[in-house]
């Protein structure tokens, strides 16, 4: 353009119109790449753990600091604080991404299915129920910010310490009242097993927010199944 407008004098309103119209063709270019990709080198792209953890620090840089991950299956977990208030968080992320070939209008129903069902979410108070402070999941990688709870999961504590039947009932009933609270607002936990269920500091069971950010499915193996299933909720069967 310059070499061969040398003697037209730009104006500023012209610049921006110009620096516009390569922002929407660069954004257009990066699109239509984006699904090339998608649909041709999925096989290719791996997100590894370093990888979504620099990502992560660099979403949150503004609110919230990224410490030490916590190991997970289909997410990764990190410990976090929040910038504004100091207050201690735990950051759950999606491990994976999907690279496969996307159908936007399925997409977009997908969507708002799942933000339909955030915004109820958010809303749940339990004792007993971990509690959802924020979400970003607008891109990648997507993310929820949950409340700290200082304890370890009920499958450690029954490693070392058996639990005596009056302490075993009272837990169930706490579980079983925030389960009930869970299905009279319309939400089915699909997987509570005592690895899943948290104790606190003052002995009470916490349960983690159902799977919210879901990855691909995978197919199971026989014996992944039948573990899987003991811990099933009747309603998914």
């Amino acid at each position: 353009n310059k070499s061969n407008e040398m003697g037209r004098v730009v104006t500023s309103e012209n610049q921006e119109l110009e620096k516009n119209l390569l922002r929407r063709t660069t954004l257009s270019v990066c699109d239509d790449i984006e699904g090339f990709v998608r649909n041709n080198f999925a096989y290719l792209f791996r997100i590894s753990s370093k990888s979504l953890e620099q990502q992560l620090k660099l979403k949150l840089a503004a609110h919230y600091a990224v410490k030490d991950p916590i190991n997970g299956n289909s997410a990764v977990f990190y410990h976090g604080t929040e910038l504004n208030s100091n207050r201690r968080v735990i950051i759950r992320a999606l491990k994976k991404y999907e690279f496969g070939p996307v159908d936007k209008e399925a997409q977009a129903t997908q969507k708002q299915a799942r933000d339909t069902r955030i915004d109820r979410i958010l809303n749940f108070k339990h004792r007993n129920i971990i509690k959802i402070l924020g979400t970003h999941l607008d891109s990648f990688p997507q993310c929820l910010i949950l409340e700290y709870i200082d304890g370890i999961s009920l499958k450690s504590i029954l490693r070392v310490l058996p639990l005596t039947k009056a302490s075993a009932i009272e837990m169930a009933i706490q579980l079983a009242d925030a389960i009930d609270y869970l299905h009279t607002h319309g939400e089915v936990h699909q997987r509570i097993r005592s690895s899943k269920i948290l104790i606190d500091n003052e002995l009470k069971p916490i349960i983690s927010p159902f799977e919210l950010l879901e990855s691909a499915k995978t197919p199971e193996d026989g014996a992944s199944f039948l573990a899987n299933l003991h811990y099933a909720a009747p309603e998914a069967l």
